[in-house]
């Protein structure tokens, strides 16, 4: 059915093949059946940071951060997100922080 992890594997192959539009609908449809659904949360907000809603983006992945604190790309993303909105010193905490979870994980592949 479209549960929430469904709408997200939805979300994320719109959001693969540039349909920004359906992947924001799939994931904002996850977060009405799960609002503090990690992924979701995070998604949505690479997909404001590609669309230049800068401050929105960081609000939801920084959400999606403290939901999921050991996840290495969760953490990479927004130090990304916030590098570019200039927020140099969080960013700098954010990949530091990212860096340190893959080394505890073994999982420097990202797989």
């Amino acid at each position: 059915g479209d549960s929430a992890d469904n709408l997200i594997e939805l979300g994320k192959r719109h959001h693969q093949a540039a349909a920004l539009k359906d992947a924001i609908s799939c994931y904002e449809q996850a977060l009405g059946k799960a609002p503090n659904h990690p992924e979701a949360l995070h998604y949505l907000g690479i997909l404001h940071a590609q669309s230049g809603n800068t401050a929105l983006a960081i609000d939801l992945i920084r959400k999606s951060t403290q939901l999921d604190p050991a996840n290495p790309i969760f953490a990479n993303n927004f130090a990304t997100t916030l590098h570019r909105a200039g927020k140099l010193e969080e960013a700098a905490e954010n990949y530091i922080h990212g860096i340190f979870q893959n080394i505890k994980d073994f999982n420097v592949a990202g797989n």
